[in-house]
C-alpha cells in the first residue's frame, strides 16, 4: 500500500552531521549528528513499551506548582520546553556540549517534537492514530509490568521526569507511529527504495578529495560568503580546465591533505566525513566536481576520483534501510499537514528549566 510514497522526493537528512574525521577539521562542539539525534528521536516512537520503560531521563519535570514553559504550539496543542530537554538528554546521555551546539541540538529536538504533531495530527484526520482505548489498554500492560517489578507507578513517573498527561501523548506518539511505519515499510517498498538509492546502502566507497577553506564556529556571516565566492570561482577554474584539481587543493586548501592535492581515500556513505559531505559527495561520478559543500569546519570543493562499486543487496542492507525510510517518512507525513495546521513557535531556546 502507497508504494508511491517513495517515489516522492530523494530521501533529506535532518539537519548536518557534525561528527567529522580529523581530515575535515573538528569543530569544537557536539559530535553527534543531527541526522542521528533524529534517527534517535524519531525511531523512539516505533519500540512500543520498551522505549519509556527502559529510559532514565535526566532531566526532572518542573514542579506542579511552577507553570511549565511553552516552547511551541501545533493547533493549539503545547509542545513544553522541558520536553525539549528531556528528548535532548535521553540522546545525548550525559555527554557535554558547549552552549552554542547545545542551542543548536535544542532547535532541532523542538522541531522534531512539532513535526511529530503534525504527523499525529495528520494521522488522526486519516483516521490512523491510536484510540484513547489503545492507550488505555498500553498503560494497563506498562502498570502490569511494574506491578511485577514491585515499582509503584508514582515513583515510575517520578524517576523519569514524566508526569501522566505527558506519558498518555508520548503513548498516542508511539502507539501511532509503529502502526503507520507497519503499513509503510514493506518489502516491496524496502526493495524499491533500495533501487533508488542504491549506492547509499549497496556498500559502495568512493576515492574522493577536497578543498576546505575553513569556517568554524563562531564566525560572522561575511565570513561564510567570502569562503563561498571563493570555492565557486575556484570551481570555476577547475571545471573549465584552467586549472587541476590537485594544484588548486595545494594552493588553497586549508585540509592536512592539501599536500596530497586533496586526496583523502575512500569514504562510505556514512563514514567516517560529516554527512553534508558524504551526501554531496555521493551526488558525483568519477571526474566530477561538487558544488560548494557546506560542513561545520567550513565550505569544501569534493572531487570523486574513483568509484567502487558496492555488492550487498536490499536484505542485506534492511536494517539501515528501515532507519533511511523511518527518517524519510518522518518528513513525508509532517509535511501532508505542514501546510494546513496552526504551528507558533514561542521561544525555539527552549530553556525548559
Amino acid at each position: 500500500m502507497n508504494c508511491q510514497i517513495f517515489r516522492c522526493r530523494k530521501l533529506r537528512f535532518a539537519g548536518r552531521s557534525v561528527g567529522p574525521r580529523a581530515d575535515a577539521g573538528r569543530p569544537s562542539g557536539v559530535a553527534i549528528p543531527l541526522f542521528v539525534l533524529a534517527v534517535l528521536l524519531i525511531n523512539r516512537g516505533a519500540n512500543g513499551i520498551a522505549a519509556i520503560a527502559g529510559e532514565s531521563a535526566s532531566v526532572a519535570r518542573p514542579a506542579a506548582a511552577k507553570e511549565r514553559h511553552v516552547a511551541a504550539t501545533v493547533d493549539g496543542v503545547p509542545v513544553y520546553g522541558d520536553q525539549v530537554d528531556r528528548e535532548l538528554e535521553l540522546v545525548l546521555k550525559g555527554r557535554k556540549i558547549d552552549p552554542q551546539s547545545r542551542q543548536e541540538l535544542q532547535a532541532k529536538t523542538l522541531q522534531q517534537l512539532i513535526d511529530r504533531e503534525l504527523i499525529l495530527g495528520w494521522l488522526k484526520s486519516e483516521g490512523q492514530a491510536a484510540s484513547d482505548q489503545d492507550i488505555d489498554l498500553s498503560i494497563q500492560r506498562l502498570t502490569r509490568e511494574l506491578t511485577q517489578r514491585g515499582q509503584k507507578w508514582e515513583d515510575y513517573l517520578r524517576s523519569r521526569g514524566i508526569g501522566e498527561e505527558d506519558l498518555r501523548r508520548l503513548k498516542r506518539w508511539q502507539l501511532s507511529w509503529s502502526r503507520f511505519l507497519r503499513s509503510r515499510i514493506t518489502d516491496e517498498n524496502l526493495q524499491k527504495y533500495f533501487d533508488q538509492h542504491r549506492r547509499e546502502f549497496d556498500g559502495t566507497r568512493l576515492r574522493v578529495a577536497h578543498i576546505l577553506w575553513k569556517v568554524e564556529p563562531p564566525f560572522e556571516r561575511s565570513d561564510l560568503e567570502k569562503a563561498l565566492a571563493q570555492a565557486r570561482a575556484v570551481r570555476d577554474e577547475i571545471v573549465s580546465g584552467r586549472s587541476a584539481f590537485a594544484d588548486a587543493a595545494r594552493k588553497y586548501s586549508k585540509a592536512p591533505s592539501a599536500s596530497a592535492g586533496g586526496d583523502i581515500g575512500f569514504i562510505s556513505r556514512k563514514e567516517p566525513m560529516p554527512e553534508a559531505f558524504s551526501r554531496a559527495a555521493f551526488e558525483l561520478d568519477a571526474g566530477q566536481v561538487s558544488e560548494p559543500t557546506q560542513t561545520a569546519s567550513g565550505v569544501h570543493l569534493i572531487h570523486c576520483l574513483e568509484v567502487e562499486q558496492g555488492k550487498k543487496t536490499w536484505s542485506e542492507a534492511r536494517s539501515e534501510l528501515e532507519e533511511a525510510a523511518a527518517v524519510f517518512l518522518f518528513g513525508w507525513a509532517a509535511d501532508r499537514r505542514r501546510g494546513v495546521a496552526s504551528v507558533r513557535v514561542i521561544d525555539d531556546s527552549v530553556p525548559g528549566r
